[in-house]
């Protein structure tokens, strides 16, 4: 997605944390992305391979990003937007499991993160019981972007036409 200072992402961000009243710290992860996830992407679907980029970008990108930047500012844990649940084990220590609305669960886009990664995240809609149920309470909250679609596709090829971003 464009996450330049004017994006709509970016915009979103600055609402909610006026709304809430708290500090929103930004930093530019678009040569990381690049790298791990955008190159990849074309990379494999070039050699003829089925590329799962979201998978990739939590690994690499989304989740680890978020964890340099808290470590660089003290923070002990981050939170996302995913629906998915963490455990911890003790055979294997921290863990990703499946979220309560089974129609929304991400646990698979996040199955190849580490113990340690897993330790640090918290998912807030993880015990929602559906997407409905987070909507209405983030109109309860009166979130600016209560109304915001679903994403469905890829979130950096626009319109879902990978000839054209590939070419491009």
């Amino acid at each position: 997605e464009d996450s330049s200072p004017d994006s709509t992402e970016a915009q979103n961000a600055r609402k909610i944390s006026e709304h809430l009243g708290i500090r929103l710290i930004t930093a530019d992860f678009r040569e990381r992305f690049r790298k791990n996830v955008s190159d990849y992407f074309i990379n494999e679907y070039l050699s003829g391979k089925t590329p799962n980029p979201c998978v990739r970008c939590n690994l690499t990108t989304k989740i680890q990003s978020l964890i340099d930047v808290a470590d660089e500012y003290g923070i002990e844990k981050i939170a996302t937007g995913h629906y998915a649940l963490t455990a911890y084990s003790e055979k294997y220590e921290m863990q990703v499991l499946k979220a309560a609305p089974s129609k929304k669960d991400q646990s698979y886009f996040l199955s190849r993160l580490s113990p340690d990664q897993i330790e640090r995240i918290i998912f807030p809609l993880g015990s929602f019981s559906s997407k409905e149920e987070v909507r209405s309470y983030a109109e309860r909250l009166q979130l600016p972007n209560s109304k915001k679609a679903d994403s469905q596709e890829i979130c950096f090829i626009p319109d879902n036409d990978y000839q054209k971003y590939i070419c491009t």
